[in-house]
C-alpha cells in the first residue's frame, strides 16, 4: 500500500493533509511506528511511517533536526504523520523545509485522530498481505513436495 492509497482509502486518515513532500506519495508503507525518540538510526526501517505529536523532536536544535532528517532519508522512512494541536498548533517552517529538501512526506492529522486507529488501519492490510504470501508459499511448497514424492515412486 502506498501513502497515496492510505490517504485516499483509509477512514482513519480522514482530515489528513499533505503539507510537504507531495512528490513522494507513491512510497510503499511497510510498517508504522510511534516516534518516541529521535535516535532513528537505532530503530528506523525502510518503508516505515512515523506517527508523532512532535514530542521527540521538540528538544532538537536546528543541527540535530537536520541530522534526524538526513538519517530518515538514508534509512528510507516513507513519511511522517504529525498530530497537530496536541503539543504544537503550527508546524515549524524548518520542519517543512527539511521534509521538502529530503523528500519526506509530511502529513498532518487532527488531534482527535487516535494512534491506535491509524496503526491498526495500516497493519491489518499489511498482515493480510503477508498471510496471503505465506499461504501461496505453503501451497507451492506442498505442490513441490507432492511432485517429488510422485517421481520417487
Amino acid at each position: 500500500m502506498t501513502l497515496n492509497q492510505l490517504l485516499k482509502q483509509n477512514q482513519s486518515f480522514y482530515g489528513a493533509s499533505v503539507i510537504a513532500g507531495e512528490d513522494c506519495l507513491d512510497r510503499e508503507v511497510k510498517s508504522v511506528m510511534v516516534l518516541e525518540a529521535a535516535d532513528i538510526e537505532n530503530w528506523g526501517k525502510p518503508g516505515q511511517l512515523l506517527l508523532t505529536s512532535f514530542y521527540a523532536l521538540q528538544i532538537l536544535d536546528a543541527e540535530n533536526s537536520r541530522k534526524f532528517f538526513i538519517n530518515m532519508q538514508k534509512i528510507g522512512i516513507c513519511g511522517i504523520v504529525l498530530k497537530l494541536g496536541r503539543l504544537i498548533s503550527d508546524i515549524p517552517p524548518y520542519i517543512m523545509d527539511y521534509c521538502n529538501y529530503y523528500h519526506i512526506p509530511l502529513i498532518t492529522v487532527p488531534k482527535t485522530t487516535q494512534y491506535e486507529t491509524m496503526i491498526l488501519s495500516i497493519m491489518e492490510p499489511l498482515m493480510r498481505q503477508m498471510l496471503r504470501k505465506q499461504s501461496m508459499f505453503s501451497s507451492s511448497l506442498r505442490a513441490v513436495r507432492s511432485s517429488r514424492s510422485m517421481t520417487h515412486r
